[in-house]
C-alpha cells in the first residue's frame, strides 16, 4: 500500500468516526451548531492528511513519538480554547469550570495523537518507503 493512499484512508475514516461519535452525544436532531463540529472535523482531518505523510516519511520514526503527541494536544487545545472564545452556549453541560474542560480535551487530543502514532508506527514497518 502507498503512503498517498494510506493517508487518504486514514483522514476518511477519521472525518467518519469522529462525526459519528459527537453524533452520539448531540441531540437528535442535531443542532445547526454541529455544523462547526464538523467543520472542525474536516479541517483535522486535512491537516492529519498532511501529517500522515510527514510522519511515514520520517526516517527516526520513534523520535516523532513525543513531537506527534504534543503537536496533537497543542491543537486540541487551541481548538477547545476557540470554542471558549466564541462563547458556545453548551461547552460543559456536566462541569461549569472550563480550565477542567480544556484539560480534557487537551488530554483527549494527546490520547488521541499517541494512538495514531501507534497506528502509523505499524503500518510504517508493512510499507515500502
Amino acid at each position: 500500500m502507498t503512503i498517498r493512499k494510506i493517508q487518504w484512508i486514514e483522514s476518511i475514516l477519521f472525518f467518519i468516526i469522529s462525526n459519528l461519535i459527537m453524533l452520539l452525544g448531540a441531540d437528535f436532531p442535531p443542532p445547526i451548531g454541529f455544523l462547526w463540529i464538523t467543520f472542525i472535523s474536516a479541517v483535522l482531518s486535512i491537516l492529519q492528511f498532511f501529517y500522515t505523510g510527514l510522519l511515514l516519511k520520517s526516517n527516526n520514526f520513534l523520535k516523532t513519538f513525543f513531537k506527534t503527541i504534543l503537536i496533537f494536544s497543542l491543537v486540541g487545545f487551541l481548538i477547545s480554547i476557540l470554542f471558549v472564545i466564541f462563547n458556545f452556549k453548551n461547552i460543559s453541560i456536566i462541569m461549569n469550570d472550563t480550565i477542567i474542560w480544556l484539560f480534557i480535551i487537551t488530554l483527549v487530543f494527546g490520547i488521541y495523537g499517541s494512538i495514531y502514532w501507534l497506528l502509523n508506527y505499524i503500518i510504517s514497518k508493512k510499507i515500502v518507503k
